[in-house]
């Protein structure tokens, strides 16, 4: 029995000394996995510092060369010109704001409206500056013919036609036919430029009203003669036409010279037969 546990005994104290040797050798582990990543983010602040040690080095030199061409007179861009350009990747219509519209009052849309933007690689909008040219394009329209329309803007205009509204935002135009469309699909076509020579596309299609053949024929008003008088009055059974050559010529139409307001004189005296009527 006592050699039972003796044996016991052993057996303890032998995994006691494993545990304890197991539980040194993971610390151990432990503590050198953490002195290396103590020696990683060492390094990661060495290169953090010089980085921007570097950039605020480059911020100065751009400040400075900004300076020395705005002293020899010549246009800069600003950071934030930069960092919009690097995020356009194309051009879009406002399909709901670019349309035909009727200003002149007679059927058809004599006006082209057009409503575009650069755009990056999520859709947003990009406020960017640059030049803009728009194409219409009736392709219903004879051979030769079918350009009904080529606009051309620069950057200083395409600045001035910058629209932000409640629907939506960018380049607004709003250009007279150069031709009048024959059919009522139109094809736009518009090219962006930005400052430094890069080029963006973009293709719609339109549906129009077809103006018509110009103003509506105007009825020429009516041509009357007003002849200014006092009136005549005759008795009952008075026939006027048998004294017309009696009268003189107009004189029911001559104005009294005693009785400027033009008041027509009455009397009860009459009997029945004799009461005066206008003619």
């Amino acid at each position: 029995m006592r050699l039972v546990h003796q044996t016991w005994m052993s057996v303890v104290l032998a995994l006691a000394i494993v545990g304890g040797c197991a539980s040194r050798s993971g610390l151990e582990v432990l503590e050198s996995s953490l002195r290396q990543q103590e020696d990683r983010l060492a390094g990661l602040q060495q290169q953090l510092d010089a980085t921007q040690s570097e950039l605020q080095i480059s911020q100065n030199e751009v400040a400075q060369l900004r300076s020395q061409l705005a002293a020899n007179g010549q246009q800069s861009h600003t950071p934030e010109h930069f960092e919009n350009e690097f995020k356009a990747t194309g051009l879009r219509f406002n399909a709901y704001l670019t349309s035909g519209i009727d200003r002149d009052g007679y059927p058809g849309d004599d006006v082209l409206s057009v409503l575009l933007y650069p755009h990056d690689e999520q859709g947003g909008l990009v406020k960017l500056p640059g030049s803009v040219e728009l194409r219409a394009v009736d392709l219903s329209a004879p051979e030769g013919q079918q350009e009904i329309g080529s606009w051309s803007f620069t950057p200083e205009q395409t600045k001035k036609a910058w629209h932000t509204g409640f629907l939506a935002a960018g380049f607004l135009f709003e250009e007279a036919w150069q031709r009048l469309p024959q059919g009522s699909n139109i094809t736009l076509h518009a090219r962006f430029k930005t400052l430094d020579g890069r080029q963006f596309d973009a293709v719609q299609p339109l549906k129009v009203t077809v103006p018509g053949g110009g103003p509506l024929a105007q009825t020429p008003p009516l041509q009357t003669k007003v002849r200014v008088g006092k009136p005549t009055i005759s008795p009952v059974g008075y026939d006027a036409r048998k004294h017309r050559d009696e009268d003189e010529p107009n004189a029911e139409f001559e104005e009294d010279a005693n009785d400027k307001r033009g008041v027509i004189e009455t009397s009860d005296r009459y009997r029945e037969h004799e009461l005066p009527v206008i003619r």
